[in-house]
């Protein structure tokens, strides 16, 4: 990359250096709106993993009763 000296107005310069702040704070937010999703989507994961075991469980209980009974 070539170091040539690039000349801009000092107000459009604030200007550029507030809009990538603002840019900087927004991606922020996003990260942490993405960070809270995985924690929710983790509990939510765990306690579909219950149910299933839950499920499974009665099932088998369920298709041993019903062996019984069918001898």
């Amino acid at each position: 990359m070539d170091d040539k000296a690039v000349f801009v107005k000092l107000d459009e310069f604030k200007d550029v250096v507030d809009i990538l702040t603002l840019t900087r704070q927004k991606l922020d937010a996003v990260k942490g709106v993405l960070a809270r999703i995985e924690e929710i989507e983790a509990r939510e994961r765990a306690m579909l993993d219950g149910w299933k075991s839950m499920v499974k469980d009665v099932e088998d209980r369920l298709d041993s009763v019903q062996a019984k009974l069918v001898r």
